[in-house]
């Protein structure tokens, strides 16, 4: 009995113990947790970039090199700050404005912009155009003329309006 005693004595201090030890809350906010942990898959995303066909089996069919069919142009390989959320049409004309190179629009835009995001940082030119041209689900492709210095946005918009808009001919 007295030994009962003891055990629940000893058990009810050890619990008022317990409570009394408390723990400084974290103070790392999320977004900084986020970007910690980030970093590194971001850096080698970019480095992964810097090579020719590296991003290619995850962004492949949405953009086309001509004269020759690779990157041979230097200007391409330009590592940009590609951090950009807006519409696809301006991302090719600061890209364009970057390396040199002037934009054509084919074909009628798309009722609604086509909307992108990109997260990754430091990528060559042509490796920011590939993620935003597979982002945009083929409503459009990129056609890079290294020759000619020409980026051509082709649009693939299933529905034909009988009267072409003024601005389907201008980016």
């Amino acid at each position: 009995m007295r030994l009962a005693q003891n055990v629940f004595l000893i058990f009810g201090l050890l619990s008022c113990a317990a409570c009394a030890v408390t723990t400084s809350p974290e103070t790392t906010s999320l977004s900084a947790l986020i970007d910690a942990e980030t970093s590194v898959v971001d850096r080698e995303i970019a480095d992964a970039g810097l090579y020719n066909g590296v991003l290619e089996p995850y962004a492949t069919g949405t953009t086309t090199l001509l004269n020759p069919d690779v990157v041979t142009d230097e200007l391409l390989m330009t590592v940009v700050h590609s951090a950009f959320t807006g519409p696809i049409e301006d991302l090719v004309s600061t890209m364009a404005l970057e390396t040199g190179y002037r934009v054509i629009a084919q074909g009628e835009k798309p009722g609604a912009p086509i909307m992108i995001t990109l997260i990754q940082r430091d990528l060559p030119a042509m490796g920011a155009l590939r993620e935003a041209f597979f982002q945009g689900k083929e409503r459009a492709t990129l056609v890079v003329d290294q020759r000619a210095k020409t980026m051509t946005i082709v649009y693939s918009r299933p529905e034909r309006s009988p009267v072409p808009h003024i601005e389907d001919t201008e980016v």
